[in-house]
This record gives C-alpha cells, structure tokens and sequence, in this order.
C-alpha cells in the first residue's frame, strides 16, 4: 500500500514538473517541437501526402545589382533574390492551438525545399542560400524562401551594332534533379522586379524586363530575361571620334607639296594610329566568328584605305623627283588636261622645269613665246605631274571615306 501511494506521488510530482516546464515555452517553440519532432519531419522526403500529385514551386526574381557583363568572355553577373513559394503539406497546424500564431520561420536546412538550379551558370553547382538562412511557413502550408546569390551565367553577345548594340541575356532555372513531373515551376510575375537599391550600372542600361515557363524535354524551366542597352558616351568620345578624325587626316596628307619630306611620315603615323584603335576595339568583342562588328569592319576598311593613301603618297614622291628627261605619257597629260588640273597655261615653276629640261642651245626667249606655249603641254614635267594628283587624290579619298561613313550608319541602324 505504501509502495502504491509512493508510486503515485512520483507519477503527479513527474507531470507537474513537465506541465511547468511546458508553461515556460513559448508558442513558438511548441509549434517547431510539434512540426519538427512530434511528426518526425524529414526534408529528404518530397513534402506531398499523394505523391501522384506535383509540387508547384513559383519562382520569381529581383535583381539587386548587375555585377557585370563581359562581352568578351560572354558572360553576366548579378546579384539577385530569387522568391520560391510552394506548399508543404507536412507544415500545417491549427493558429487557436498555439496562441494565434500564423507563421513561424525555420532555417532553411531543416525542411525540404526544391533544387532549383541556374541551367546556363557558367559555375560550379552550389546550393542556394545559406546555413543561416531561414524559410517562412504559413499555418496552411504555405513556404516562402527568399535565398540571395551572385548568379554567373553564359550570355552570348552579337556586336553587329557595336558600339550602340542592345544585347539579351537570360537566366534559366529548373529543379534539374527531381523525377519528371513531381516537381513543376513557374514564374511568379511575367517580369524582373529590380530591388530598391539597385543603382544600375555605368555601361549597360536595362530597358526591359520578360519572365516564362517553358517545358523542354522533361523539365520545367523558368526564364528570366534582361534586355540590355548600352550606353555609349564613353566609346563615342574616346574611340569613335578619334578614328574618324584619324580617317579625315588619311587625306589631309595631300595638302603637304610632294616635296615635303614629312608627306610619306605623316601617312605612316595615321596607318600606325589606326592600328592602335584596331586593337583596341577587337579587344572589346568576343573571339567569334559568328557575327562581326560593323564598326569593326569599318576600323579595317580605314586601315585599308590608310595603307593605299601611303603607297599613293610613296609613288607621288616617287614621280616627283622623276627625271624630266623621261617624257610625261600623252594619256596622263590628256586626262589631267580634261579634268582642270593641267590648263593651257602653264605655271612659272613648269615653264622654268621646262626651260632647265633643253639641251639645245636654243634661245630662252623664243621658248617662252606666245607661239610657243599654246603647245607647252608638251614640256610638261613630272613635278608638274606630282603637283595636279593632290587636289584630285584629296577629293577622291575624301568622298571615299565619307561613303564608308554613311555606309556604316545604313548598316547599324538596318541590321
């Protein structure tokens, strides 16, 4: 009988002990002792009582920062926050058995979530988020996970239109390791939010924003695209403009007189600066064949047209210090004749090339006669000749690579 009511007393002080220590937790801790321990949660396990039916997962993303993007490379970096929100049907409770309480967080590595993965990342795979990271779950199941990560991903760039190209780059999510259909996302929103300190970036401007679901193969995916412009200014003022002021000194070479030995030293100089700002623009694009630059082309076709103005301006100086004894060609004398540069008259310097040309011994004033000179296109040297091809090679590489120019603007803004 002792024994009984001994036995007795232990089992009530046992229970009071508990019920107390029970009234010292708050409603908090009874509710993830219920959802973690009481029900033997497992994270491993697909949160679904039938497993005939999917877990829906909607995916949304705000971008925070655009890190970077590298047209050489092909790729962009960013920092953004993806949004997931499913239901878990393991997570539920009445709020009237835990003081009203709604919702509860709990770190992420104690439920389970989906592995949504970047597709194109250009990475090794990491899971999302971190340890210290928590998960918000509704009393009816309802779980928001909110992870924030630098996202890495291929982005292949056409520079047809550089430097005033506008590039699209897309971001594609799947929950890759799931058998088919058990697990199926979807975009939350039909665009990228951008968070509140986002403060854009200082040579891309994102002008527009498109989020989708697609199903290729067995897998849903959730694509995020950015559409990215750039901006410009800086490569108008430091490439674009120093190479077509490089373009219109390719033919200010012919204002020098052929006699000026810096005539074929400044056609040089303008050959060699445009190969400078050939390297640099390559060096800008991406190694491929797949596309190519207009404005790189055009940087080319200036190298080009440079080289032939100085191979113009090394055979004027060639021609200019010609032995007079050799006689001009008819054919060159006519043709400048037509076009204006060799009138009738000549001037005083070839009339005195002309005058130091004779090895007779025929007297200078009868050479510079009235009767004479109606017929001096005869006596015309090569330093003459020199002479007339500047003001007619001036205009016709200037027409040259005004053409070129207009060419280029045509292409950029119709390709």
């Amino acid at each position: 009988m002792m024994m009984q009511n001994l036995t007795i007393i232990l089992y009530v002080s046992f229970m009071v002990t508990v019920v107390s220590g029970y009234k010292n937790k708050s409603a908090g801790y009874m509710l993830y002792k219920y959802l973690m321990v009481d029900q033997e949660y497992s994270p491993n396990v697909r949160p679904a009582v039938n497993n005939s039916n999917p877990t829906t997962v909607n995916v949304g993303l705000k971008l925070v920062s655009m890190v970077n993007f590298d047209e050489v490379s092909e790729t962009l970096t960013i920092t953004a926050k993806l949004k997931l929100v499913w239901t878990d049907d393991y997570l539920t409770w009445d709020p009237k058995d835990y003081n009203g309480l709604q919702s509860i967080s709990i770190p992420q590595y104690n439920i389970w979530k989906p592995d949504v993965a970047l597709e194109n990342s250009v990475e090794s795979y990491h899971d999302l988020g971190g340890k210290n990271m928590y998960v918000a779950v509704r009393y009816d199941g309802r779980v928001q996970w909110k992870p924030i990560n630098v996202f890495r991903s291929s982005c292949s760039a056409d520079v047809t239109k550089y430097p005033v190209d506008v590039q699209t780059c897309c971001l594609d999510f799947e929950a890759w390791s799931h058998s088919k259909g058990s697990v199926r996302i979807t975009n939350s929103s039909d665009h990228v939010f951008l968070h509140a300190e986002y403060d854009g970036h200082p040579q891309w401007q994102i002008t527009q924003s498109s989020a989708e679901t697609r199903f290729i193969g067995d897998n849903y995916y959730v694509i995020f695209c950015l559409l990215l412009k750039r901006q410009s200014q800086y490569l108008l003022l430091n490439i674009i403009l120093p190479i077509s002021l490089l373009s219109l000194l390719n033919s200010c070479v012919f204002f020098l007189p052929a006699s000026c030995g810096e005539k074929a030293s400044f056609s040089v100089t303008v050959f060699l600066s445009l190969s400078v700002f050939l390297t640099i623009v390559s060096e800008q694009l991406p190694h491929t064949s797949d596309n190519v630059s207009i404005f790189n082309l055009y940087v080319f076709i200036q190298l080009i047209i440079s080289t032939i103005v100085t191979m113009t301006a090394l055979i004027q100086i060639r021609l200019f210090h010609r032995d007079d004894t050799r006689k001009v060609p008819d054919w060159l004398r006519k043709f400048l004749k037509s076009i204006g540069l060799l009138g009738k008259q000549t001037s005083d310097r070839t009339r005195k090339d002309a005058e130091e040309s004779e090895t007779n011994n025929i007297d200078q004033t009868s050479k510079v006669t009235k009767e004479n000179f109606p017929e001096n296109d005869q006596n015309v040297t090569w330093k003459r000749i020199a002479e007339c091809m500047d003001p007619l090679l001036f205009v016709g590489y200037s027409c040259l690579n005004i053409v070129c120019t207009l060419v280029l603007a045509f292409c950029i803004v119709n390709a």
